[in-house]
């Protein structure tokens, strides 16, 4: 089951109701997903994904984890994904 997060600042467009994206990346991650800044933007229009991991784990509690992955053209970039226990 998701973390139920506070409504904020609205995201329209996400499955046809208005969403926070903080509710949007709890979501994804709750799926299994593993978000790169480019794949957030890509998937779900999110600039500051390191801001709104970082939120998630200190406002909420929420369980982020993430690790440096190297991208195809050698670029490291970090992998955000949902790990067991969040600090805080």
């Amino acid at each position: 089951m998701g973390v139920v997060l506070p409504i904020g600042e609205q995201e329209e467009g996400h499955e046809g109701s208005s969403v926070t994206q903080l509710e949007i990346l709890a979501e994804a991650l709750d799926k299994g997903e593993r978000l790169t800044v480019a794949v957030a933007f890509e998937r779900y229009g999110v600039y500051a994904l390191s801001q709104r991991m970082g939120e998630l784990a200190r406002k909420w509690g929420y369980p982020v984890e993430s690790r440096t992955i190297e991208t195809p053209t050698g670029k490291h970039v970090s992998e955000y994904f949902k790990g067991g226990v969040a600090y805080g």
